[in-house]
């Protein structure tokens, strides 16, 4: 008989088949293995007894249970709790029925998903901008479900004021506030933890903001958008307000009134000189729809407008140091027009929207070369019908006749002369020219034009022969020039 009053020594209990683990991935069974109970001195060790709870030492999951003289033990058909820790506890007893204090182990928490959580979804996707016109809501998705983050949102130009809501494995942010155009958002999620605790590393997601009055998102305020915007003021559609609003071009801040008026007016045409001043133009435009009818009349270019056109855009590309175009204003007070004139680049921009019912029937442009030689110019044209649908485009090659400012005779070169000289006459707009050559006693002597002359640098060489082709006497001669607005009379000399 072997007389044994002493307790076994606790040993040390570790989650896990081997060395202490901190994370399961199973939610249906655990596994725990102990060392170092000893009753050696005694009557040894009989059998072992282990439990499973929620708290440490706790047993909410599995009482203690007799599994025998063995070293590790698995729970099964287990329910689990995603993020939750559990707890084993391991008791020992003697032969002769003496039990140990119990051993419990630092915790293992369940989790499924290996290491730490990540971002799988982002609605928008960040190529998308950011509507202006409404408040916007961005889901961002994760891989598993988040026990706690913190976010912190940037803007460029602002002060964003936005909420958030965390459910399960998604986060929803919604902007409370009016965003500014062509800004740049920043998302930043620090300390995001899944339900284990696990760390993630900070994250940033980026937006841009939509460009105020850009609705067909291409990054420049055209001809395509004004029609767009025609047909919403038009259809009271207050989805695509441009006023009021405050801050600096670009980036305004619309605090839309549901209704149109000069404000929203104002947003445009401010948006639509920033986007021709700061975007190089001048592209190449496939032909489409009917080809675009213009004419020339000395320094007047004129455009038929097209039928069932609503706006129309006219992008004219030159030579700066050579021309100049500018549109040749005729009173209309309700229509809205539009003109930006880069004298540098030499891009020179027309838009006109009939929104009244004095309706255009053409444009005329004013166009002035410097110097007597032809310049060319290349006309990019876009008509939108009143639906906003484009009904034609297309690109023109112009050559530019040089044309004077206004009626002019020249000195006759050389003079004097023998036998022949130039005479040279500037005509601003084409007139019938007659050309007089008279002697000293105000005889005529010779008309050396007498026609229907079109505008232009004009040049005459009269050889001092009369209308009946004989050669005049050496002296003093005059010619004059005359048209329906202009008589010019100057002096020459033949010599012999």
């Amino acid at each position: 008989i072997v007389v044994d009053g002493v307790i076994p020594t606790s040993g040390i209990v570790n989650d896990g088949i081997g060395e202490d683990i901190q994370f399961s991935g199973d939610e249906t069974k655990l596994l725990f293995n102990w060392t170092g109970f000893d009753d050696a001195s005694s009557s040894g060790i009989k059998r072992y007894f282990v439990a499973l709870g929620t708290t440490p030492g706790g047993t909410e999951i599995e009482d203690f249970e007799d599994v025998g003289n063995v070293l590790n033990h698995t729970f099964t058909d287990l329910t689990l709790t995603q993020g939750s820790t559990y707890y084993g506890a391991v008791k020992a007893e003697d032969k002769a029925g003496n039990v140990s204090l119990a051993s419990v182990t630092n915790g293992v928490t369940v989790d499924i998903y290996a290491g730490p959580p990540s971002i799988t979804t982002i609605s928008p996707d960040v190529t998308n901008v950011l509507d202006l016109n409404a408040l916007s809501t961005i889901n961002i998705g994760f891989s598993e479900p988040i026990g706690s983050l913190n976010l912190d949102v940037t803007s460029a130009v602002n002060t964003v004021n936005f909420s958030y809501e965390l459910t399960s494995q998604n986060l929803a942010i919604s902007m409370l506030s009016s965003l500014a155009s062509r800004d740049e958002l920043s998302f930043t999620i620090n300390n995001l933890k899944d339900l284990a605790g696990i760390t993630a590393a900070d994250q940033t997601i980026t937006y841009n903001t939509a460009t105020l009055a850009d609705f067909n998102q291409d990054s420049n305020v055209d001809g395509g958008d004004l029609s767009s915007f025609v047909v919403a003021w038009n259809g009271d559609d207050f989805t695509k307000e441009l006023g009021p609003s405050t801050g600096t071009v670009p980036n305004l801040i619309l605090s839309p009134d549901n209704k149109y008026d000069l404000e929203d007016v104002m947003g445009f045409t401010r948006m639509w000189h920033w986007s021709r001043k700061n975007n190089v133009s001048g592209k190449l435009l496939a032909n489409f729809g009917e080809d675009i009818n213009f004419t020339q009349e000395g320094s007047i270019i004129q455009i038929d407008w097209q039928e069932g056109a609503t706006v129309g855009q006219f992008e004219f590309m030159y030579e700066p140091e050579f021309i100049r175009i500018n549109d040749k204003k005729r009173p209309n007070k309700e229509n809205l027009e539009l003109v930006y004139l880069d004298t540098v680049r030499g891009l020179n921009t027309f838009a006109y929207a009939n929104i009244s019912n004095e309706k255009y029937l053409n444009k005329l442009f004013i166009s002035k070369v410097k110097g007597k030689i032809s310049r060319p110019v290349n006309l990019n044209y876009q008509f939108y019908g009143s639906e906003g649908q484009l009904i034609s485009q297309g690109r023109k090659a112009i050559m530019l006749k040089a044309i004077p400012e206004a009626f002019t005779l020249h000195q006759n070169y050389p003079n004097p002369f023998n036998p022949v000289t130039t005479i040279n006459y500037d005509l601003p707009k084409q007139s019938y020219v007659n050309l007089y050559i008279y002697d000293i006693l105000g005889r005529e002597v010779a008309n050396l034009v007498g026609q229907v002359m079109p505008p232009g640098y004009q040049s005459v060489v009269w050889n001092t022969n009369n209308n009946l082709g004989i050669s005049v006497s050496a002296g003093i001669y005059f010619y004059q020039i005359q048209t329906k607005e202009f008589i010019k009379t100057k002096k020459m000399v033949i010599l012999k």
